[in-house]
């Protein structure tokens, strides 16, 4: 009596030398070692990509801790100078650092601190930078370059875009209530959205909201300003104005000043 409960027992799956135990363990570990197997087969398949795929941009300058997220890869890795930039990464540069970026048509990109951007790179033809969140300076070269607000900015569907002409140097910056200020330096951009379109040139800048239209006082953009500077109104009544000095540009100068305020 006791053999046969014993028998019984033992037949039971969840005991140790179960056949049914066995063989369920066996199928989770074969399941495992071809998951395993596809994921490296993936990976290796982007890396033979990627070693085929030529640069977009290489990394002239940098300072603390700017990182890149590869196109479709879930790791970021951190940038050092003479990195290359591919297209379809993400950069983004955390608080007190900073990166620039020389493009390979000559376009030059730079990150301020808290700011992360996807460039979207096209040879010979209009390249797209996609602002996450932060502020950044952009001086194209032989080719027009497109500029748009994305991420979790709450722009998205804004349809804001900044088409900034060759040779045109400017700096676009997502604000904390989610909107979007450029200041074009050098040249010329065209400023379209789901609401209207504009056309800015040297020396003036422009605020859109989150749903694409523009705010109907602009900001004032000082190229230059020297000592004794002043700024006319049409009244007499004292009109308070929000200065933003910004740190020295990359690009060539300092970064003017702008400021916001009820301007005739």
């Amino acid at each position: 009596m006791e053999a046969a409960q014993k028998s019984r027992v033992s037949r039971h799956w969840y005991n140790l030398d179960s056949p049914v135990l066995n063989a369920i363990v066996a199928g989770i570990c074969v399941l495992g070692l071809l998951g395993s197997l596809l994921l490296f087969r993936n990976d290796f398949n982007r890396s033979r990509q990627r070693l085929a795929e030529q640069p977009v941009g290489t990394v002239s300058w940098k300072t603390g801790g700017v990182v890149r997220l590869f196109s479709g890869h879930k790791l970021y890795d951190r940038l050092s100078v003479h990195a290359q930039v591919y297209n379809g990464d993400i950069v983004s540069a955390p608080e007190s650092s900073g990166v620039r970026i020389n493009c390979t048509n000559g376009e030059v990109l730079e990150l301020d601190e808290n700011t992360a951007v996807r460039v979207l790179y096209l040879d010979q033809a209009i390249s797209e930078i996609e602002l996450i969140r932060g502020n950044i300076s952009v001086l194209s070269d032989r080719f027009s370059v497109e500029v748009f607000p994305g991420g979790d900015s709450g722009l998205k569907d804004s349809g804001l875009r900044v088409h900034l002409n060759p040779k045109t140097r400017s700096s676009l910056r997502i604000t904390e209530n989610s909107q979007v200020e450029i200041n074009v330096f050098q040249g010329t951009a065209s400023i379209s959205s789901a609401a209207e379109t504009r056309r800015l040139a040297a020396g003036e800048c422009l605020a859109a909201g989150s749903d694409g239209t523009f705010l109907d006082i602009p900001l004032i953009s000082m190229i230059s300003p020297r000592s004794g500077l002043r700024i006319l109104t049409g009244s007499r009544e004292k009109k308070p104005l929000e200065f933003i000095w910004r740190g020295v540009n990359k690009l060539g100068g300092g970064n003017p000043p702008s400021c916001r305020g009820g301007m005739s």
